[in-house]
C-alpha cells in the first residue's frame, strides 16, 4: 500500500516525537517529520525544520501539501503526542479512496456514538475532537485543500488552530464518509498540548 506518512511537531517538554518514530505500524512507516523551530531533533533525513513558526494549523497544511507532491495513493498525518497501541490492527487495514478519511484515533468523546467493532461511519462536523492520526485518499486530501471553507480558515483564524474542526466540517459538507476505529488504534498521551492547551481526559482518553 502506497502511504506518505508526516508526523508535525512543536517544542515541547517532552519529547514524544522520536518515540513515535521507533513504534510505526509498518504501513506508515514511510515518514516525513514537520518541525516547527526548536522542536527535539530528529534524523536529519526525515526531516523538514521551519525557519520560522509556522503555527499548528499552517504546519499541518504544510505537511498535507508536501506529502501529497510525493505522489502516493494515501497520504496519512499524525500528531506526535500519540503512541500506537493496535499495531496488527492498523497494519490491516485496506483503504479504500472514496473516503473523507481513516482516523486510527477515536476519543472516549464519541463512545456513545460508535456501535460497531472495529471501523464505523461517523462525522462530528465543526465539533469534532482529536484529529490525532488521519489517513486521506489522495483525492480526498486534494478536495480538501481545494474547499473555500478550508482556504478561508487557513487564511483568516487568527488562532491557527481546529484542524479537526475543520477538517471533518469539510467532509460533512461534501457528503465523504469519514471512519473511526473501535477500539481506537492509538492513544494521545501528550498531557499539554503544542498549543498549551490542557489535556481533558474525559474527552480524550481513547475508546
Amino acid at each position: 500500500m502506497q502511504i506518505a506518512t508526516g508526523i508535525t511537531t512543536a517544542p515541547r517538554s517532552v519529547d514524544y516525537v522520536n518515540g513515535l518514530l521507533k513504534n510505526l505500524p509498518v504501513s506508515l512507516m514511510n515518514c516525513q517529520v514537520f518541525a516547527e523551530p526548536g522542536s527535539a531533533a530528529t534524523p536529519k533525513k526525515i526531516t523538514i525544520t521551519h525557519d520560522e513558526k509556522k503555527g499548528c494549523l499552517h504546519n499541518w497544511d504544510f505537511a498535507l501539501r508536501y506529502l501529497l507532491a510525493l505522489n502516493r495513493k494515501f497520504v496519512c498525518i499524525l500528531q506526535d503526542d500519540i503512541e500506537f497501541v493496535h499495531f496488527h490492527l492498523a497494519n490491516k487495514l485496506n483503504p479504500i479512496d472514496t473516503v473523507g478519511f481513516y482516523s486510527f484515533y477515536t476519543p472516549v468523546f464519541y463512545k456513545k456514538k460508535l456501535n460497531l467493532p472495529e471501523w464505523n461511519i461517523f462525522n462530528n462536523g465543526w465539533h469534532s475532537v482529536g484529529a490525532c492520526a488521519l489517513l486521506f485518499p489522495r483525492k480526498s486530501a486534494e478536495q480538501l485543500l481545494n474547499d473555500n471553507d478550508y482556504k478561508n480558515h487557513l487564511l483568516n483564524y487568527k488562532a491557527n488552530q481546529q484542524i479537526d474542526s475543520i477538517v471533518c466540517a469539510v467532509f460533512k459538507k461534501l457528503g465523504l464518509p469519514t471512519f473511526y476505529h473501535r477500539p481506537s488504534l492509538c492513544r494521545h498521551i501528550g498531557d499539554v498540548s503544542s498549543v498549551g492547551h490542557q489535556e481533558m481526559k474525559h474527552i480524550t482518553n481513547p475508546l
